[in-house]
């Protein structure tokens, strides 16, 4: 009887060491082809996944990084194929300027450039979730080491983009009808007037210049500037309104600012560009910035 008990306890054992071997085998193989034949992962499932792969795309760039960009999804619709190679872009759907300023300091990486996109969206909270996500030492270093551990490698995204390249499906821009767009373009021109919210106003500019104190410090060059949105609403009241309660606590003789195009950038929605109008204003922004920064000339820097 004693003799059976441990057969099977001996068999039950080499069963539970072979399925360990092969959960190995099969999660180093995944960790070594994914990435090799998925090198850009697979399609964010959700808002915050998005914002998670954009992050984690800036912390193990390979490429050295000299201008990040910081915003919301208005920023963000400037993506990384027609940015230059050395910028980098911490604007995220949903958020705000100050969760990239809070990335950037977190980790402790100064860039020789920083824009700040400067509009309504810096009344939104920044996201300490992602902010936390991405900067915990134990995990980068887990990141760093492991890559397929990385938010665009997990299984989830990697089978959707296998399912959207067999079903031919791809991220078409698809622009809104014109009664979409002026019910769209109506909800921003009923925004209520800043005065509303005047004390948040106040801790949010205190808050930012404490960010840009530091980064002028680490002897950063601080940008800022704003998305062109369709001209009735930069005529608006309300963004008028934002445009001098902001210049007023950054004076243009103190920050440097860059101002809009003078062409018109058509909209999806009124406030977010189109993918033609982006890749448009990504070669504006980078000449102005050229005109701002120059490499090596620390003169150049505030």
């Amino acid at each position: 009887m004693n003799s059976s008990i441990s057969n099977f306890k001996t068999a039950d054992n080499a069963l539970w060491a072979r399925s360990a071997i092969i959960t190995a085998a099969m999660v180093a193989t995944y960790a070594v082809l994914v990435p090799y034949f998925f090198p850009n992962g697979g399609p964010p499932q959700d808002q915050f996944s998005e914002n998670l792969y954009r992050a984690e795309d800036f912390i193990f760039s390979a490429a050295h990084i000299e201008v990040v960009v910081t915003g919301s999804s208005k920023s963000a619709r400037l993506n990384k194929g027609n940015l230059p190679v050395n910028y980098a872009n911490l604007s995220f759907a949903g958020g705000t300027a100050t969760t990239g300023l809070r990335l950037i300091e977190r980790l402790r990486r100064f860039p020789e450039v920083v824009l700040i996109e400067m509009n309504e969206s810096l009344l939104r909270e920044p996201d300490e979730k992602l902010v936390a996500s991405t900067s915990s030492n134990r995990r980068l270093k887990l990141l760093g080491k492991i890559p397929v551990f990385r938010a665009k490698y997990q299984p989830v995204a990697i089978l959707n983009l296998v399912f959207s390249r067999y079903a031919g499906s791809g991220n078409t821009e698809i622009a809104p009808n014109k009664d979409a767009f002026e019910k769209m373009l109506n909800a921003q021109l009923t925004l209520p007037p800043p005065s509303s919210s005047m004390k948040d106003w106040s801790r949010i500019i205190g808050e930012l210049k404490t960010s840009i104190d530091l980064l002028r410090s680490r002897n950063t060059v601080v940008v800022l500037f704003d998305i062109p949105v369709d001209s009735r609403i930069e005529n608006s009241d309300h963004s008028r309104a934002i445009k001098a309660l902001l210049l007023a606590a950054f004076p243009q003789g103190q920050y440097h600012w860059i101002a809009q195009p003078q062409s018109s950038l058509p909209t999806t929605d009124g406030v977010h560009l189109t993918s033609d109008s982006a890749e448009k204003y990504v070669a504006f922004l980078t000449k102005q910035i050229a005109s701002i920064y120059k490499p090596n000339q620390s003169t150049e820097r505030q």
